[in-house]
C-alpha cells in the first residue's frame, strides 16, 4: 500500500499470499516486478496487480541460490513433487523416498499438511510456493516429461483415485502423449468444470470428443466456450445433434446452454424459443416440462417480456432441485415487476439449495445470483448488502477467470456506486465492465454500462464525455434489448450534459410509457429521474403505475417526486431524513436543496438553511455531483456583513471582540449572527465552522 499509494483488491491480495508465502523479499520482488511489467490497473476496490512471478530475473536467482547445492537425488524428488504439486506420505514411502523427503523437510524445502485429505497419510508440497513455480519453469521439457512420468506413475499405484486425482492424471497423460483411459478423461474434464478450471476443461473435453463424442463431453466443450466468450464456436458445437434417448440431466443441461448461448451471445430470443419448441416433446417424455418452461420465462425475463415469463411460471416448484432450476427466471421476473422481496426470498432459497452440493460450482455458479440479486438489493434500498454480495461475486469470477459474470458484476456495483452518487466510482466500474464485455462480445453488458457511464457523465455535467457516450451508445447493436429503461436513462442524462435536454426528457418519457406496465420497477427509477431531470409533474402523473414496487427505497422514491411535483414540504422532510438513512445520497442531497428552496420562498429562513446544511453534507458523501435540483439550493445566502461577522465567531471571537474590530455595536453583532443560525440551520457558535465549511 506504501509504494503503490492504495491496498491492492483483494484477488491480487489473496494471490500476493500465496505466491509470496509472507517472505518480505518476495512481497518486494512481485510487486516491483509488476510495476515493471506494467501490469498495474487501478480500480475502485484497489490497485489490481497481475504476478508472474517465473519471469521476474532476481526471483530466479533468490530461489536458484536456495537450491544450488542440493544432490542430484533431492533434486529430482523436490522436482517431482513441484510437478506433481503434491504427494502423499505413503506415496513417498511406497517409492522409497521417505528418508530423502525427511531431510528436505528439515532443509526447508518441502512441508507436510498432515490436516490435507488428499492425499494417504498427509499431503507434501513445495515449502514454498514461488519455489514451487520456479522450478516448474526451470526444468527443460524433457525433464518436465520425466518428472510427469514419475508422477503418473504415483497415482496409478494408489487404490483409490480421488476426483482431485483423476484430473491431474487427466492432464498429465496428454501432457505425455499417452492415451488416458476415456473414463479418467471425462472425470478429469467434469472435476476441472467443478473447480472452474475452464483451460483443463476444456483441453480435456475435446480430447475426450475427438476419441468418443458424446452428449456430454459436447455439452462441456459448448459451455466453456460460452462462459469464455466465443458464442460463435459456443454455436457450431451445440448444433450437433443429440440422441433421442438422451438423459434428464444431459437434456437440461445441454439445453439451459444452448438457450443461454442463443440469448447472451446473439440476442435472438425467437431461435432459442424454437430451440425449446422442438425439444419440448422430448422434455415431455421425461416429465421435465415444468423446467423447459423455466428456461424459456428466463429468456422472456431478461428481454423484459415479464408477463409471458411469469405466465410459463407459474408458482414457485416445491421440490428442491425445480425450485433451484427456475430461479434465474422467477428472480428476475420478480425483480423486473417489483416484487422486490419475493425476489430476494426466491435466490436466498437458490443460494441455500445450491450450497447443500458438494462442488455447488458445477451445477450451478453461486455468483451468477449476486447480478440480478445485487440489482434487486440496491432497489430494497440494502446498499452495503448488496455491494457485499457483488463484491464478493466478484473476486470469485475474476479469481476464476469467466469473462462472462466478469462483464455483468461490475455493471451492478456501478449502479451501487451511481446511486449513491459516487460518480468517479461508477464510472470506474462501468469502464471495466464495458471493456470486459467488448473483449468477450457480450454486447448486452456492453450497452448497459455505457448507459451507466452516461448517466456518471450526466450527473457530473461532463458535455464532452457526454456527446462521446451517446455516440458510442448508438453504435452498439444489441437485438436482445436487455434493460431497455435503465440505457433510456443514461441517454437522457448524457443528453442533458450535452445541451440537448428536451430530447433526453422525451426519450425516457417514450421508454416509460412503452414498459411501464411489463417493468414498472426499473420504471419508477426511470420516473425519479425524469423528476431530477425537470418534469415533476409528468412523472407524478404516473406513479400510480408503479404503486406495487415495494420496499422503503421504492416508497421514498414516489414521495419524492410527487414532492418535488407539489411542494409538499413536510412530506418532503421526512424524505430527506429517509433517504440520507438509506445512503442514497444523491438522491437525500437534492431533496434537501429542494426543500430548502421552498422554504426560502416561503420565509422560513431557518428550516431553509437547516435544509441547506444537510444538503451540504449529504453532497460531501458524494463524488464530483452537478445535477439540475442541486443548483436551485443556496436560496438563504449569507450577506457580505453576515458572513464577515460570522467568521469571526467561528474563529472563536466574542461578540465584543467582533462589534470592536468591525466598529458595530454588539446587539448589530448578535442580531447578524442570530439571522446567520437561521440561514445556515444551526443553533449556536459551535456549530459556525462546520457549517460555514460546507457553505463553500
Amino acid at each position: 500500500t506504501a509504494v503503490l499509494g492504495d491496498p491492492l483488491d483483494a484477488p491480487s491480495s489473496q494471490r500476493l499470499v500465496e505466491l509470496s508465502g509472507g517472505n518480505p523479499l518476495f512481497v518486494r520482488e512481485l510487486v516491483l516486478g509488476a510495476i515493471s511489467n506494467g501490469s498495474v490497473h487501478r480500480l475502485p476496490t484497489g490497485v489490481r496487480m497481475e504476478f508472474d512471478a517465473p519471469s521476474n530475473l532476481r526471483l530466479l536467482e533468490v530461489v536458484g541460490e536456495r537450491i544450488a547445492d542440493l544432490d542430484p537425488s533431492a533434486l529430482s524428488l523436490l522436482r517431482l513433487v513441484a510437478v506433481a504439486e503434491s504427494l502423499g506420505i505413503a506415496d513417498l514411502e511406497a517409492l522409497g523416498q521417505f528418508d530423502l523427503a525427511a531431510d528436505l523437510e528439515r532443509a526447508g524445502l518441502l512441508r507436510v499438511d498432515i490436516d490435507d485429505h488428499m492425499a494417504p497419510g498427509g499431503t507434501v508440497r513445495v515449502a514454498h510456493p514461488l519455489h514451487g513455480e520456479v522450478l516448474r519453469v526451470t526444468m527443460g521439457k524433457l525433464e518436465v516429461r520425466r518428472q510427469t512420468k514419475r508422477a503418473i506413475d504415483v497415482l496409478r499405484r494408489r487404490e483409490e483415485l480421488t476426483p482431485d486425482d483423476e484430473l491431474r492424471l487427466a492432464v498429465w497423460l496428454l501432457e505425455v502423449g499417452d492415451t488416458p483411459d476415456l473414463d479418467i478423461v471425462v472425470a478429469g474434464a467434469r472435476r476441472a468444470r467443478a473447480a472452474m478450471d475452464l483451460t483443463s476443461t476444456l483441453r480435456l473435453a475435446q480430447a475426450a470428443d475427438e476419441a468418443d463424442p458424446s452428449v456430454v463431453t459436447q455439452t462441456l466443450i459448448m459451455e466453456v466456450l460460452f462462459l469464455q466468450g466465443d458464442f460463435v464456436e459456443a454455436e457450431r458445437v451445440a448444433r450437433r445433434p443429440i440422441p433421442a434417448d438422451i438423459g434428464g440431466v444431459e437434456l437440461f443441461t445441454h439445453t439451459a446452454i444452448r438457450l443461454d448461448n442463443l440469448l447472451w451471445g446473439f440476442g435472438d430470443v425467437d431461435h432459442a424459443r424454437s430451440i425449446a419448441d422442438e425439444r419440448r416433446p422430448m422434455f415431455e417424455r421425461l416429465g421435465m416440462t415444468q423446467l423447459l418452461d423455466g428456461l424459456v420465462a428466463y429468456g422472456c425475463a431478461i428481454a423484459g417480456r415479464i408477463s409471458e415469463a411469469r405466465s410459463l411460471l407459474g408458482d414457485e416448484p416445491n421440490d428442491s432441485m425445480s425450485a433451484l432450476l427456475t430461479a434465474p427466471a422467477r428472480t428476475t421476473m420478480l425483480d423486473r415487476s417489483g416484487n422486490l422481496q419475493a425476489a430476494i426470498d426466491s435466490s436466498d432459497r437458490a443460494l441455500r439449495i445450491l450450497h447443500r452440493f458438494p462442488d455447488p460450482k458445477a451445477v450451478m455458479d453461486p455468483a451468477s445470483f449476486q447480478v440480478t440479486r445485487g440489482l434487486t438489493l440496491l432497489a430494497l434500498g440494502r446498499f452495503d448488502e448488496a455491494h457485499a454480495g457483488a463484491s464478493a461475486a466478484y473476486h470469485s469470477v475474476v479469481t476464476d477467470g469467466v469473462p462472462f459474470l466478469r462483464a455483468f458484476l461490475p455493471m451492478v456495483l456501478g449502479r451501487i456506486a451511481l446511486d449513491q452518487g459516487r460518480t468517479d466510482d461508477a464510472s470506474a466500474w462501468f469502464a471495466e465492465s464495458r471493456d470486459v464485455a467488448d473483449a468477450a462480445g457480450v454486447r448486452t453488458a456492453e450497452r448497459v454500462a455505457v448507459a451507466g457511464l452516461a448517466s456518471a457523465a450526466g450527473q457530473r455535467g461532463d458535455r464532452t464525455r457526454a456527446v462521446e457516450l451517446l455516440d458510442t451508445l448508438s453504435a452498439i447493436d444489441d437485438p436482445l434489448g436487455l434493460m431497455q429503461v435503465e440505457t433510456a436513462i443514461g441517454q437522457a442524462w448524457a443528453l442533458r450534459a450535452a445541451g440537448r435536454p428536451d430530447e433526453g426528457l422525451s426519450t425516457l418519457r417514450t421508454t416509460i410509457e412503452a414498459r411501464i406496465e411489463e417493468e414498472p420497477a426499473p420504471c419508477l427509477w426511470a420516473l425519479t429521474e425524469l423528476a431530477r431531470l425537470g418534469d415533476a409533474a409528468w412523472a407524478a402523473e404516473r406513479l400510480h403505475l408503479v404503486e406495487g414496487v415495494d420496499g422503503p427505497y421504492a416508497a421514498a422514491r414516489r414521495d419524492l417526486v410527487r414532492a418535488i411535483a407539489g411542494g409538499n414540504v413536510a412530506r418532503l422532510e421526512e424524505v430527506v431524513q429517509i433517504l440520507a438513512d438509506l445512503g442514497s445520497h444523491a438522491l437525500a442531497a437534492e431533496a434537501a436543496s429542494v426543500l430548502a428552496s421552498y422554504c426560502a420562498r416561503s420565509g422560513d429562513i431557518r428550516r431553509a438553511g437547516a435544509a441547506e446544511t444537510i444538503a451540504a453534507e449529504q453532497l460531501a458523501l458524494c463524488q464530483n455531483l452537478r445535477t439540475p435540483l442541486l443548483s436551485i439550493g443556496g436560496a438563504v445566502p449569507l450577506s457580505n456583513r453576515e458572513r464577515e461577522v460570522t467568521m469571526l465567531a467561528a474563529e472563536g471571537l466574542t461578540s465584543r471582540e467582533i462589534a470592536d474590530q468591525l466598529h458595530l455595536s454588539i446587539r448589530t453583532v448578535d442580531n447578524h449572527l442570530s439571522r446567520s443560525y437561521a440561514k445556515l440551520g444551526v443553533t449556536g457558535r459551535a456549530d459556525l465552522s462546520e457549517a460555514l465549511r460546507r457553505r463553500q
